[in-house]
């Protein structure tokens, strides 16, 4: 999994390379994560290593059925925000 606990990210683009590369995404809630993540991965609520333990563990206890699911629920983001301006340019170009 991806664990991104900025608080500070602009447009959150290692998450979209993370969904278009198959990678669960761990992320926090304080900043544009949350729109470009949306359902499609775990939200820490702070930087906390017991925070991102907790995340981490949810992935680990998945089974294969439930990890390719969290990772469909990634493509379906990446989709979604593909459609969206201005970013569909960007992320376009990500998926390429």
């Amino acid at each position: 999994a991806l664990v991104n606990g900025s608080s500070m990210e602009g447009f959150g683009l290692p998450v979209i390379e993370a969904f278009r590369l198959g990678t669960p995404v761990i992320t926090t809630t304080n900043s544009s994560l949350s729109e470009v993540v949306n359902n499609a991965g775990v939200h820490i609520l702070n930087n906390s290593m017991a925070s991102i333990l907790d995340a981490m563990n949810v992935f680990s206890e998945l089974d294969d059925d439930e990890l390719e699911r969290q990772i469909d629920l990634g493509y379906k983001q990446l989709e979604r925000l593909n459609k969206t301006q201005p970013r569909a340019n960007l992320v376009r170009l990500i998926m390429s």
